[in-house]
């Protein structure tokens, strides 16, 4: 049974870095967000198996317990304090569940990080974690393979589409170049560290002849060692040229940089620990290199030379066209600004996890409205996302998370052989780079296992200070009779309590995965074939009730489906969408009280109910008012407030927002035009 568990163990967390080709659409059941939801959702499924089976393991065979990790107690306690941060933030429940766009919330941070503590439980030895990687490095090639597809247009999957920055099963170009990044530098690490003797053949220069001689390889292992080597080096060459050039054309700046800056670690970290001579001269080389390149791409710039693939959708061109202009430079940098005044607000444990775009909305200016209308429920730079959604408690944590890896890493070198030293220099690079390309992006379902895997490494050298972790089995000292009457009854307790485990992991992921699945999937019911709304409604309902934590999304898509529909509706069918907006109105709008976007529409379909009963123009109006209140500066809610003034016979009061609003956004006065057009008839008349 102990094989059993450890080796199921194994194969369930090599499963789980599949996780960034799940897409489910065709041929997979089909999701809403179908690159984000089925990810979290099988990653999730996964880990909750594998955390039954390790409950199993370290109680029925307690050598498996890991030895006590400071990283691990400070990654548990960041755990705790994003849910202390979820419970007194602006929205717990979206906090905790987040949403179907992202599914980044408290829940999916949990199951992550509870990944990382049950890898080290089955993965013990160097040469598992070497397998593991490798692994890693076959998916990243996979997904390589298929960014190439689509990037020409070879039609391999219908959701690939030629055209402009690869996205492949992500959904996403910039999470395709911080997926490659990591993939970049494990596979040099694992090339590089195939030059090194393993060291299970190093023997010490005091054994003797005969040792020497009995360990020796014959000719023929001589032979197929040399030709899997080969074979492998192959692969991890490929592997690396293959990332590259994904991350290439999937144009990612941020994942490029990253990728530089966790080459430069290494370069500067073997020069000072490094001890192998070809090695060294090669890192001297590439370090002279990198900046060479870096000289050359700002000459580019300096010189607006810019052009390549695509008009200049590939990394080389969008770093080299980079400037103060540029718009998403430019909406970087507004996301910056309007977080860190969030930040100043709520200091101590933030607006809560996966409310950023709360706080942005509450604090955006016109001045940032006329650059951009869309809005940020990310931060794209981790480290103001910690502040602005945890405060400063959270970002502690976070940070601390780092620098215990980090001093873990660098400070067990010098206990290192040469092999593990390289190996533990190039995942230290691999998690710089990756929290350098975080400064730009966030942490997603498809990208989180590679932090993941990073960090759990970590703790298997902190644990065993970067030697192999030996498992005593418990019986073996037995005897006769006795070692077999205790190994039956062991393996019956065992699988009893497997069983039980197991029953109680199938009923958590029913409640959490299969039923967030089926209210996703019903969702898409109003979105395929022409229905009338009686149908819609029902459909929506179900998709609301089948997991009301992500219930806002459906909500939202509901309210504009009746606004949309409203015109054709028979007036018993607007009374049954009254009923249902009043009831879902309110449930939305207790989750998320700040939320402007659960005000709007709902403010909009009760001034068109007015038809139906007169009351519902105040009501309309208070809505109006709140969202006002809750987003001053956004052009949608302003606009909004205009015309429920107009709703109101409010005349004045109508012009008066919208005046004021376009004295600040001039540029928004389009959007304001058939407000204006109708106060223009209604002051002729």
């Amino acid at each position: 049974m102990e094989k059993i568990l450890v080796t199921s163990i194994r194969i369930l967390s090599l499963m789980v870095l599949l996780t960034p080709l799940i897409v489910m659409t065709d041929p997979l059941p089909q999701t809403f967000f179908p690159f984000i939801v089925g990810k979290s959702l099988y990653s999730r499924t996964l880990i909750e198996i594998i955390a039954g089976l390790s409950i199993v393991l370290l109680v029925r065979y307690p050598a498996y317990r890991p030895k006590w990790s400071w990283l691990l107690t400070i990654m548990v306690m960041y755990v705790a304090i994003v849910l202390l941060a979820s419970s007194t933030g602006v929205s717990p429940q979206r906090s905790i569940w987040s949403t179907y766009e992202r599914m980044s919330g408290w829940v999916d941070i949990t199951h992550w990080y509870l990944y990382a503590s049950v890898l080290i439980c089955s993965y013990r030895t160097f040469e598992d974690w070497k397998k593991l990687f490798n692994f890693n490095l076959f998916i990243s090639l996979i997904m390589g393979i298929l960014g190439l597809t689509q990037y020409y247009g070879i039609g391999f999957l219908p959701y690939l589409q030629e055209g402009g920055r690869i996205e492949i099963t992500l959904g996403n170009p910039t999470y395709v170049g911080a997926y490659m990044m990591v993939n970049i530098l494990i596979g040099i690490v694992l090339l590089i560290q195939s030059y090194y003797p393993s060291s299970d053949l190093e023997l010490d220069s005091n054994s003797t002849r005969s040792a020497r001689r009995r360990n020796r390889p014959s000719k023929i292992d001589k032979s197929t060692a040399s030709n899997n080597l080969m074979y492998s080096r192959m692969f991890w060459v490929a592997s690396i040229f293959v990332a590259f050039y994904t991350l290439f054309l999937s144009g990612t700046r941020g994942a490029f940089l990253g990728l530089m800056v966790g080459l430069i670690a290494f370069s500067l970290g073997y020069i000072k620990w490094g001890n192998k001579d070809l090695v060294l001269k090669l890192v001297r080389i590439s370090f002279a290199v990198i900046l060479v390149l870096g000289l050359v791409a700002l000459i580019i710039n300096r010189n607006g030379v810019v052009g390549g693939v695509r008009g200049g959708d590939n990394v080389i061109s969008r770093v080299v066209s980079t400037g103060i202009n540029d718009a998403s430079f430019q909406g970087r940098i507004s996301s910056l600004t309007l977080g860190l005044k969030g930040f100043s607000e709520k200091p101590l444990m933030g607006w809560g996890p996966e409310n950023f775009t709360v706080a942005y909305d509450r604090y955006l200016t016109p001045e940032i409205a006329a650059q951009s209308t869309s809005s940020f429920d990310q931060a794209h730079n981790k480290i103001v996302e910690e502040l602005t959604t945890k405060g400063i408690v959270g970002l502690f944590f976070y940070v601390s998370v780092w620098i215990a890896a980090l001093y873990i890493l660098f400070s067990n070198l010098k206990n290192q052989n040469n092999r593990y030293r390289i190996f533990t220099l190039l995942v230290a690079s691999a998690m710089i780079g990756y929290f350098v390309q975080n400064l730009f992006l966030f942490d997603t379902p498809g990208t989180m296992g590679q932090f993941i895997i990073l960090m759990a490494f970590v703790i298997w050298i902190e644990i065993g200070k970067g030697n192999d972790i030996q498992i005593n089995n418990l019986v073996s000292n037995m005897k006769g009779d006795n070692k077999q009457k205790v190994s039956e009854y062991n393996e019956f307790i065992t699988a009893s309590c497997l069983i039980g485990v197991l029953i109680l992991v199938g009923v958590i992921a029913y409640q959490l995965n299969y039923k967030t699945y089926q209210a996703s999937n019903t969702l898409l019911g109003t979105l395929i074939g022409k229905k009338d709304w009686s149908t819609k409604q029902v459909i929506f309902k179900d998709s609301i009730e089948q997991f009301g934590p992500l219930a806002n999304y459906p909500r939202i898509i509901a309210y504009n489906q009746i606004i949309r529909d409203w015109p054709d509706l028979d007036n018993e069918e607007k009374v049954k969408a009254l009923e249902f907006v009043n009831k879902q109105g309110l449930y939305g709008t207790n989750s998320e009280p700040e939320d402007w976007r659960m005000y709007v529409p709902v403010s909009t379909i009760f001034h068109l109910g007015v038809s139906v009963d007169p009351t519902y123009n105040a009501r309309g109006n208070n809505l109006a008012l709140k969202a006002a209140e809750l987003a001053p500066n956004r052009v949608e809610v302003v606009r909004h407030l205009a015309r429920s003034y107009l709703y109101l016979g409010e005349f004045d009061k109508a012009r008066e927002a919208m005046d004021n609003y376009l004295d600040t956004n001039p540029s928004a006065e389009l959007q304001f035009k058939s407000i204006s057009d109708a106060l223009d008839t209604l002051a002729a008349e």
